[in-house]
């Protein structure tokens, strides 16, 4: 193989140059902005115990292979440095996006701007552009008396060999990293669980979906509804066996607009509800003909709701110096009221209250789950907290670490705080709580590949028994919803339909008929 000294000249100074513009320019970012760039660090499960070391090693090492880049003698070192580099920055995307639930970004500058598929690609071309630039100058070459020189065979395997090794190390080296992080977060609680044999049936259907496309909309008397992610009045209409599906579209009146990553669908025997509170503007309608119809919601804002009545939606907010209060906005008088003793404040007034809500029509309670304490209330149309039940794990407080930004004077997150509740349903007198913390009864190996969903009794607050739902193809659940004896359960790119045992919850589920169908598949 024979190459022009020019052309090999000329590619390498190129690639050089590229590396030296990416990492000048990231350390600057980064330094710039270095508050910031750490606290991002510490919202990272990877990196959070790291974070005060890697905050100032990140930039230096930047900054040091630019400057070997620049140089003749130091250039092979820190080309192989910086495709090191890369290689640890590509496989933490990889790590955060397959295996974590909060995906922060501590890039600088306009590589923020990316999205995460678009930084992979980039980081990828990177580590591509230095290997090559590596080949290409690598000191195991023989050169004849022509112009070219031509690589010894066993030289290009030897490099390739460094590039893979070093590649795979990096990546083990974050992969471990991760592991090693999950582990710590995972140790099991001073709780035990009670599990029985059998809760639930196998996979009665299964339906296909586009891998990371669909969220639960809601739930009827007689259908199921998912939204499509990126456009959410996109609905998908499903009946219980799963075996029949209908594609709708809302039409939004004009000249409304909304943000899709924004709106809130609820679809249940009231009707269809979308919300923005960005925006103080309700579209209701009904699941005969459609048709939605715009309420100017005259400046009342909020940042979650969920329908409790046709005129009726119970809301969080969140008020400078009040903290997250919990309220409602009756829809007739277009007036919010607020009840600021609902949501009890620990550590701060924003993140230690937040949480989840759903109201169950069965009880007529609004039922609100803490996510960082074993708490959830059960709260009536007054917006009275009727009752305050604590859930199995013995986190009690929340674990938040805080951190203030002195540019705009806030609290923030100084990294994420340890889940206790994920998500929950409810239905009769049962709450279905998905926790994440592992019992002192439960096996490591076990926990991993399922996710645990614990049953309280609403009326006194009993804990009743567990029971797992297993990963599918490596892809824990997203979300679960049940109606009567039917637990569905959304996956990545599955809906699946699964029967909940009758003697463990007696009386209080109904059975529901439908067709003896193993299972349903179609291409959405």
């Amino acid at each position: 193989m024979v190459r022009n000294k020019s052309w090999h000249q000329i590619v390498t100074k190129s690639i050089v140059f590229l590396y030296v513009v990416l990492f000048v320019y990231a350390a600057t970012s980064k330094l710039l902005d270095f508050e910031n760039f750490r606290l991002q660090l510490s919202q990272s499960l990877i990196l959070t115990d790291l974070k005060d070391i890697i905050a100032f090693m990140i930039p230096l090492l930047e900054i040091l292979i630019a400057i070997g880049l620049a140089i003749n003698q130091s250039r092979m070192l820190a080309l192989y440095m910086g495709v090191g580099l890369m290689s640890a920055f590509t496989m933490y995307i990889v790590t955060i996006l397959n295996f974590s639930d909060f995906v922060p970004c501590s890039c600088g500058g306009i590589l923020e701007q990316l999205g995460w598929k678009e930084h992979l690609v980039f980081n990828f071309i990177f580590v591509a552009l230095g290997s090559f630039a590596i080949i290409i100058n690598a000191p195991n070459v023989k050169k004849p008396n022509y112009t070219g020189t031509a690589m010894d065979k066993k030289g290009f395997k030897r490099t390739l060999f460094q590039i893979g090794t070093l590649i795979i190390l990096v990546c083990g080296l974050v992969l471990g990293l991760f592991f090693y992080t999950d582990y710590k977060n995972h140790l099991p609680g001073s709780f035990i669980r009670t599990l029985p044999p059998h809760p639930i049936s196998e996979i009665k259907n299964r339906i296909t979906l586009e891998e990371n496309q669909f969220q639960f909309a809601g739930i009827t008397k007689n259908h199921i509804y998912l939204n499509r992610k990126n456009n959410p009045f996109e609905i998908l209409q499903f009946d219980y066996t799963l075996s029949k599906s209908q594609t709708i579209h809302l039409n939004i009146p004009k000249p409304y607009k909304f943000n899709p990553s924004r709106v809130g669908i609820t679809i249940n025997d009231l009707g269809v509800f979308i919300t923005d509170g960005t925006t103080p503007i309700l579209f209701k309608g009904n699941t005969n003909n459609w048709v939605l119809e715009a309420l100017d919601l005259k400046n009342n804002y909020f940042n979650s709701a969920t329908p409790m009545d046709v005129n009726l939606l119970a809301i969080t907010k969140l008020i400078p110096k009040e903290g997250r209060l919990m309220g409602i906005l009756n829809m007739n008088k277009m007036e919010t009221y607020l009840n600021p003793l609902a949501l009890q404040k620990q550590a701060d007034i924003f993140f230690s209250t937040d949480g989840f809500m759903h109201y169950n029509p069965d009880m007529q309670k609004l039922i609100y789950t803490y996510y960082y304490r074993n708490e959830y209330l059960l709260i009536n149309k007054s917006l009275k907290v009727t009752a305050r039940f604590k859930t199995i794990d013995t986190t009690s407080t929340a674990k938040l670490k805080l951190s203030s930004n002195k540019k705009n004077d806030q609290m923030s997150l100084a990294m994420p705080p340890p889940l206790v509740n994920r998500r929950s349903f409810s239905q009769g007198h049962w709450l279905f709580n998905q926790s994440i913390t592992r019992a002192k009864n439960e096996l490591q190996i076990v926990f991993q590949t399922r996710s645990v969903i614990d049953v309280y009794n609403l009326k006194n607050g009993n804990y009743a028994y567990s029971f797992y739902i297993p990963h599918i193809e490596g892809h824990p659940l997203k979300d679960f919803i049940i109606k009567h004896n039917q637990i569905y359960i959304l996956y990545t790119n599955q809906l699946i339909r699964r029967e909940l045992i009758q003697k463990y919850l007696p009386s209080q589920l109904p059975e529901i008929e439908h067709q003896n169908i193993l299972h349903v598949e179609t291409g959405m």
